[in-house]
């Protein structure tokens, strides 16, 4: 059986992850325990339940954890320490394969999934370097809750629960072999269980966290497209290329941007429209960025198909020459289509996952909603006409933003796909 690499993957296999039923309690404090249970894949499972207390109350409870690609770019939080912290990969928001220092013994169990060791601990602890692929999750299972999954040289999951104001629970889970759980007496596992304890608490509270939570929660924007009433945005046409099928403006000429192509997700590969291809299309068709970086996810979580997110001082690089063109793009787009509407692009927007990830049980465990085509459309009533609402199509864009400014005066019918 495959380890997991993602936070549900722990919840699926691991069904019992955050519950007190399936663990066998080693110690047991008021505010702190170190438990185990037996691994599905092989070995055991370690988990150490902490009790924090947050010293700056956070407005979003969920932004506890810094993304790996943050802290490997601007430092873990602390100056005198981890500066040694390289990102080899960037996959996507919160998800990125770094490189760091280790420490051997004990502290390598601490430093594997909370990047540290405790506070009293001297540089020299940290004498190995390991790889492991970080995956930040956040509101999962439950809003407000935030998770780094790693997986590599150590396998372990870090889960924070907040319990209202500045308390918060953290789970650290980690995986080690039967052999090295038979070989540890109780003295070793109440040292590490001390030293986890210390570390959790220190890692939340550690010194410069705050200014790296802010780098954090303004590092990336969400772009989104509306009013896509009338067909796809179009894109610049590349100098030189013939097509048969050219919407041409006159007052684009000046600039270059006088021939302008429907875009047709086929051509590039995609069953459909997806506004991170757009934009990495566009600024190449433009000669701005040949291959700009545009995500389909924000932390674990799967967007629905006309948002995108970008990184926000490399989208400030491009922005102007983008919306310069983009201006061009919306009189050819009524040109061709006719009428007055047309495409607009919104920064900074509020970022909306295509489906729920999970839902809770009674008894504390987590029920994944796996990915499913909708079932249901909202047929929109106004006056005479009926409109489907299909939030995942960009068709639907203009039909979104009303229906949410006129939800005094507007009646919405669920009415079944394969109803007649």
């Amino acid at each position: 059986m495959a380890s997991p690499c993602r936070v549900e993957e722990w919840f699926q296999m691991v069904p019992q992850l955050i519950c007190q039923e399936g663990w066998e309690v080693l110690i047991d404090r008021a505010k702190s325990s170190l438990l185990h249970c037996e691994c599905p894949w092989g070995g055991e499972l370690l988990k150490i339940r902490v009790d924090a207390h947050v010293e700056n109350v956070l407005e979003n409870p969920s932004h506890l954890l810094v993304r790996p690609e943050v802290r490997a770019l601007y430092g873990n939080g602390s100056v005198s320490k981890f500066e040694d912290l390289q990102m080899l990969i960037h996959q996507a928001p919160g998800e990125a394969f770094i490189e760091q220092l280790h420490s051997w013994g004990l502290g390598s169990f601490c430093s594997s999934f909370l990047e540290a060791s405790d506070e009293t601990c001297s540089e020299e602890w940290f004498s190995t370097r390991k790889s492991s692929w970080q995956r930040l999750s956040r509101d999962f299972p439950e809003e407000g809750d935030s998770s780094l999954c790693v997986q590599g040289d150590s396998l372990g999951l870090l889960l924070c629960r907040p319990k209202g104001g500045s308390r918060y629970e953290i789970n650290g889970i980690f995986h080690v072999t039967e052999e090295q759980f038979k070989q540890w007496d109780s003295i070793y596992l109440r040292l590490l269980f001390e030293s986890a304890s210390r570390t959790a608490r220190w890692f939340v509270n550690r010194p410069g966290i705050s200014d790296l939570r802010s780098i954090d929660r303004s590092f990336y924007t969400t772009l989104s497209v509306q009013s896509c009433r009338r067909g796809l945005p179009l894109l610049p046409c590349p100098s030189g290329e013939v097509e048969d099928e050219v919407v041409t403006i006159a007052d684009g000429q000046p600039l270059g941007l006088d021939r302008w192509l429907r875009f047709d997700a086929e051509r590039y590969g995609s069953e459909r429209f997806y506004l991170s291809q757009y934009i990495k299309l566009f600024l190449a068709n433009l000669n701005v960025h040949s291959n700009f970086p545009t995500y389909n996810s924000l932390d674990g979580n799967q967007l629905v198909s006309f948002q995108c997110v970008v990184r926000r001082d490399e989208w400030n690089a491009v922005k102007d020459a983008f919306h310069k063109a983009f201006l061009m793009q919306k009189k050819a787009y009524r040109r061709a289509n006719g009428g007055n509407s047309a495409p607009t692009l919104s920064e900074n927007v509020q970022p909306r996952p295509l489906r729920q990830r999970g839902e809770r049980r009674e008894g504390g465990t987590a029920s994944l909603r796996l990915p499913e085509e909708p079932t249901q459309h909202k047929v929109v009533v106004r006056r005479t006409f009926l409109d489907v609402d299909d939030p995942s199509s960009p068709e639907a864009f203009g039909v979104t933003e009303r229906s949410s400014r006129r939800s005094k005066t507007t009646s919405i019918l669920q009415v079944r796909a394969s109803g007649a």
